[in-house]
Formats: C-alpha cells, structure tokens, sequence
C-alpha cells in the first residue's frame, strides 16, 4: 500500500511531545472531584482510546494552574511508564494527562492522527521503545527518546487510505513495518498485514479487494466524506482546524 522506498523521519520532526505538568501543581487526590475535566493515566487507555469507567476528574481551577499536559481532540496519548508503549487517541476536546502519559500531537499538515496511532503500536516501533528503556526496574522512556523514534512517512494520501481500511477491517494490525519496508524485497513484492484472531496472511491488494462487502454492512468502510462530518481530524487533518502549535 506504502511505497517501497518510502522514507522514514524521527517522531519528533513530525509531531510535538508534550510532558504533563510534573510540578507543584500537579493534582493530588484530594483534588478530584465526582466531574469535571479527565484527568487521565495509563489505566484509562483501553483499546486504542480513553475508557471513561473509573476516570479520574478535576475542577476547572485545578486545570487552569497545570502549565502543560493539556489535551486536544485528535492528540494520541502514549504511555511512558509501566506498561510502555500503551497507546490511544482522544476523541474529546478536553483534559489532562497524569505524569505517566506523554501527549504526541501530530504537525496535521504532515501526519494524520490514525495513521500515527497504528504507526506506534507496531512491531517495528515497539522494538525501538525497548530499546530505548533506560534498563531501571521500572520500565520507563522519556519524551526525548521518544521523539527519536523513526516511523514510515508516506504521503497523507497512502496515510489516509491505510488508517481508514486498518480501523475497519477486523481492525488489522502491522505484524512488523518490516514487511511494508524490506530492505531486499522483490520489487513486485505485496505488503502483507494480518488480520486480528485470523491465520494466514492475504496481501493489501487482496483485501482492498473485499471493501465492497462492508459497504452495507454495520461495520461499513467509512468515506473521507463520512469521517469529515463527524470526526474531521480522523479523514483529512490538513482541513482540520485545530492548531498545531
């Protein structure tokens, strides 16, 4: 689906990382309040996105004295501590993070939010964060060694087309990025991606092959066109008007 000769970038050439606020405002318990503005950590990341049962809350106040770790619909939220690499992207406007959680927001005029998601929960990916592990007892990266990640950058066009046929079929994954990108890879070689709880392995083509059969289906194959009306950032975040910087 991807060019073979596709280029790769660092992470933080393409997005920006965002530490939640570490200092004396950080929130305490005492702080919570039954609702509110989410005040989220790694617990909460469920799937790919933010499990709202057993969230944590703070008040309007609280929030407005954080200087960083604030969230913005489209950001994909990644875990730095614990359970590394745990991933999801939020689909609301507003909240904060808590210190175990860093914040990727991706430049939308060089990456589409989906696509970074798969991106990072990919083989290839996930072998650069163990080995960016700083080998303490307890597994953890920072934001720094994050940024240096190297990820697949197709044009938004290929990331647009691989994100909304991922997330729709089966919800297939990248078995390793090493199949799209192979150092000596035939020419004519196809790239393969498995299906979740399928064997075997089909090639890209043969099951762009089968998008006819979701049309009418619950799980229908959604549009850029449908995606712009609901979630504007998930088809094409060049149109998206939220702010980057």
């Amino acid at each position: 689906m991807f060019e073979s000769n596709a280029e790769k970038v660092e992470l933080d050439k393409v997005a920006i990382l965002i530490n939640g606020d570490r200092g004396k405002n950080y929130p305490s318990r005492d702080e919570f309040v039954p609702s509110g503005i989410p005040f989220i950590n790694a617990g909460h990341l469920s799937g790919g996105r933010v499990c709202f049962d057993g969230m944590n809350y703070i008040g309007q106040e609280t929030y407005n004295r954080l200087s960083s770790g604030k969230i913005r619909e489209g950001d994909v939220l990644y875990c730095l501590r614990g359970s590394l690499g745990k991933s999801a992207i939020a689909d609301f406007s507003s909240g904060a993070i808590a210190s175990s959680l860093l914040i990727i927001r991706p430049n939308p005029e060089q990456l589409l939010t989906p696509y970074l998601y798969y991106v990072l929960t990919s083989d290839d990916v996930l072998r650069q964060m163990w080995m960016s592990d700083n080998g303490s007892s307890q597994p953890n990266l920072s934001a720094k060694s994050v940024g240096c990640f190297k990820i697949p950058f197709p044009t938004l066009t290929l990331q647009r087309e691989f994100a909304l046929f991922v997330s729709q079929v089966d919800k297939l994954r990248f078995d390793d990025l090493s199949l799209l990108f192979p150092p000596h890879s035939p020419p004519n070689r196809k790239p393969e991606l498995r299906t979740t709880g399928c064997s075997g392995k089909k090639t890209c083509d043969e099951l762009l092959s089968q998008r006819g059969q979701f049309n009418n289906s619950a799980d229908s194959f959604f549009s850029c066109a449908d995606l712009e009306k609901s979630k504007p950032y998930l088809a094409d975040t060049i149109r998206s008007s939220r702010s980057y910087s």
